[in-house]
């Protein structure tokens, strides 16, 4: 009878802490609820108030993208073609005013070689080596009040020039068994254009996606056992981008 007693107390005591579990949840369910109706309404009553409201103009952004796909063209031999890679970035940003941002941008990409179309329609094998490329940016960015019944939507537009350092890594590509590899590093003006959209989930913390499009101006490396150059006329790209953005 004791154990039957002591069987029937812990369950007595079980339903009591899932009582006080479930009331909890739903104590916080119904409080989150009411905080977000709180925040809706203020977002009636003005649009867009809470974005920055509180945050200083300063902030940081970090985000990784996916190279969608990139392109280069050596301007005596033909077309090359790149693997889908990753790349990286980040930011230091001001907020000039609601509308208008300036940002400077530090941002890495690494392309593996894929394929060379030759400028007589043939295709090359044994293609490899890397692209690294190292740039510098400066950004102005303009978020575009078309959502701001949304509230915590913010779409945004970008443009940009700077700087950047191109390293050829391991080149080579081989056209009818005769291999020809490059190397070497140069820098060359580059530019970009983007597009994207942020979601606030507070004042200051701000998740987004967005597009880019970059490219960059003439540069060239040194062909191995020659005394030519390979001159790259374009390289550029596609990129996917996930972001995070945090005003101080």
């Amino acid at each position: 009878m004791n154990r039957l007693s002591l069987l029937f107390s812990c369950f007595s005591q079980c339903q009591k802490a899932w009582g006080l579990t479930a009331a909890l949840a739903l104590f916080c369910a119904s409080g989150f609820a009411q905080a977000q109706a709180t925040a809706d309404a203020a977002d009636k009553e003005s649009p867009g108030a809470h974005y920055g409201a509180e945050a200083g103009p300063w902030y940081i952004v970090g985000n990784i993208s996916m190279i969608a796909g990139s392109d280069a063209e050596f301007e005596s031999t033909g077309d090359v073609g790149f693997r889908p890679d990753l790349a990286f970035g980040g930011a230091v940003g001001y907020r000039l005013n609601p509308i208008i941002r300036i940002e400077g941008e530090l941002a890495y990409k690494q392309s593996e070689l894929e394929r060379l179309a030759l400028n007589n329609g043939n295709l090359t094998t044994n293609v490899g080596g890397d692209l690294v490329m190292m740039s510098g940016m400066l950004n102005v960015i303009g978020d575009l009040p078309i959502l701001d019944d949304y509230g915590r939507w913010r779409p945004w537009i970008g443009a940009g020039i700077g700087y950047a350092t191109v390293e050829m890594k391991g080149g080579e590509f081989s056209v009818n068994g005769v291999t020809t590899r490059m190397n070497g590093e140069d820098q060359a003006f580059a530019y970009q254009a983007m597009a994207g959209i942020d979601y606030a989930f507070s004042d200051r913390v701000m998740f987004g996606l967005g597009y880019r499009y970059w490219g960059m101006s003439e540069t060239e490396y040194n062909v191995e056992g020659s005394t030519a150059e390979a001159n790259l006329g374009f390289y550029g790209g596609h990129e996917l981008m996930g972001r995070m953005r945090y005003h101080f």
